[in-house]
């Protein structure tokens, strides 16, 4: 068992971070070599393991929705800051 308070999460414990390392990863994955060159194992050759993956997302095509959602909330955060700052006086 790790010592508490050292960063890395003890057996049975699951890593808060882990599913956005996967996106993470993913991500720049799929930027470098594109959707359909990377591999569920490419994306697990990052430190981690494809049973992790498959406890956060049901498939490769659910990664890159994941991925998508970001983007597209970043975006709305980004208008809705926008209309905000425009609207100020």
């Amino acid at each position: 068992m790790e010592p508490v308070g050292s960063g890395i999460p003890s057996r049975g414990r699951r890593d808060p971070d882990r599913k956005a390392r996967i996106l993470e990863a993913a991500g720049a994955l799929i930027v470098r070599s594109g959707y359909h060159r990377v591999a569920m194992a490419d994306i697990g050759a990052v430190g981690i393991v494809g049973s992790g993956i498959y406890r956060h997302f049901d498939s490769k095509a659910a990664i890159l929705a994941a991925l998508l959602q970001e983007v597209l909330d970043e975006l709305e955060r980004s208008v809705r800051s926008s209309a905000t700052t425009s609207r100020s006086p």
